[in-house]
């Protein structure tokens, strides 16, 4: 496993991140954010993932200030970067200090596709200044070559420190003598359980700030739960970790702060709870979701001929797509290559639990018959 810390730098927000400049002086920068990943990269993380956001007006994963001025040069970093999806923007920002793009796809048109392979074939051109992206001096074919190779190096390299080459000729204990792959040991995971438990509970507890406790009410005693309102959905059923790549699973079920407080507590203690706002919201029936008509015109949706009998039929429209990079706001590329899985209609489930009828297609003259009643709902039970 090489551990990878994310995401470098000052990616401290969600909403716009895409876009906004996040302007730092060099001191600031060391004395806050830069810490924490100075000492995972001493503790032997072997990646770091450079982020969405820009730093002083230069996109991140293109900022050659702070991946190979910072992080390599004064944070000693000798892993490789991968960007954050689709947060490459160039194809120099190899030069600048990423390793690997994601995603890529299998056509070549991301920027460490074809426009790659063009530029260690034949070098790059001057590019002018532009109000996104800083100037870009002319680089020679030798130039490009040279950056591939030290981001393969650092990629191989980490993988091999990680055992992750060992099963292969490539790996350091492979004998060429005996062709014989080397195969490490791998740890027992049950036995990792105890220290894991307990390493993830000092980093919650020590990460937890205080900012005000009036009165020091705070920590709880005992006492101080007998007779205490827990609210949230949270405290019964805990939240954990975020969401896509941000999402754990535990090793076993997590325990809610209410059944904690009440575990810590004991019989005598008077502990309620309630939910408070509704994280699920409220069940919408199958009818609201109908699949669109390509006559109404729908803004940023490509729909095919095809659609035209799926229309208004209840459930949801399922179209493949691909990896192409879009404007903000656009609805992904379609894949329209000839192994293409069709567009088809999905069915949900309505608030009962039927599942809805379909209609009958166009000009058949039959609808959807209603359910048939059972015995037990025709004795009234």
């Amino acid at each position: 496993m090489i551990a990878e810390i994310k995401h470098y730098a000052e990616n401290d927000f969600e909403n716009g991140r895409n876009s906004t400049s996040v302007t730092i002086d060099d001191q600031t920068l060391h004395e806050t954010e830069l810490q924490a990943f100075q000492s995972a990269i001493d503790a032997g993380a072997g990646a770091v993932m450079c982020s969405y956001n820009r730093i002083n007006t230069v996109y991140s994963c293109g900022n050659d200030a702070t991946l190979n001025g910072v992080l390599r040069g004064q944070l000693g970093f000798k892993g490789f970067v991968t960007s954050d999806w689709g947060a490459v923007h160039r194809t120099s920002d190899l030069l600048h200090g990423d390793s690997i793009e994601q995603p890529a796809n299998a056509a070549g048109t991301t920027p460490y596709g074809q426009q790659l392979l063009t530029a260690v074939t034949t070098g790059t051109p001057e590019v002018a200044a532009t109000a996104d992206f800083p100037a870009e001096p002319a680089h020679s074919a030798a130039a490009w070559k040279a950056a591939v190779d030290n981001a393969v190096l650092a990629i191989l390299t980490e993988e091999n420190n990680a055992d992750l080459l060992e099963g292969t000729q490539y790996g350091s204990h492979y004998d060429p003598s005996t062709h014989a792959p080397y195969v490490p040991p791998r740890p027992n995971l049950d036995s990792l359980r105890p220290i894991s438990f307990a390493i993830a509970q000092a980093i919650a507890e020590q990460s937890a700030t205080l900012l005000k406790n009036n009165s020091n009410a705070l920590p709880l005693g005992r006492s101080d739960l007998s007779d205490t309102l827990v609210m949230g959905p949270t405290a019964i059923a805990p939240y954990i970790g975020g969401g896509g790549s941000a999402h754990v699973t535990p090793y076993d079920p997590a325990v809610g702060p209410f059944d904690a407080l009440s575990a810590a507590a004991g019989q005598h203690a008077n502990l309620s709870y309630v939910p408070g706002y509704d994280l699920d919201g409220h069940l919408v029936p199958s009818s609201a979701t109908s699949a669109p008509d390509p006559a109404a015109g729908y803004p940023n949706w490509t729909l095919t001929p095809a659609d035209t009998g799926f229309a208004n039929q209840p459930g949801l429209l399922r179209q493949q797509i691909t990896t192409d990079t879009v404007p903000s706001g656009a609805q992904p590329a379609l894949y329209t290559a000839s192994d293409a899985a069709p567009d088809r209609v999905d069915q949900t489930l309505d608030y009962t639990g039927r599942t809805p009828c379909r209609p009958a297609p166009r000009g058949d003259g039959r609808g959807c018959s209603p359910p048939r009643r059972t015995r037990a709902a025709r004795r009234g039970n």
